[in-house]
C-alpha cells in the first residue's frame, strides 16, 4: 500500500505523538486490515 502525507502533517505529528507518518508504510495492512460481517452480527432488540 503506497502511503502519502502532507509533511507539515508528519511534523505535527511527531511532536504531538512522537512517531512520523511514514512508520504508516511499515504496517503489513493485509494482515491488520479487517471488516465487520454485518450479518453476524446481533440483531436489535
Amino acid at each position: 500500500m503506497e502511503i502519502t502525507f502532507v509533511p507539515a502533517k508528519d511534523e505535527i505529528n511527531r511532536r504531538k505523538h512522537r512517531v512520523s507518518l511514514s512508520l504508516a508504510s511499515k504496517i503489513d495492512w493485509p494482515e491488520v486490515w479487517f471488516e465487520v460481517d454485518a450479518q453476524s452480527e446481533p440483531q436489535g432488540g
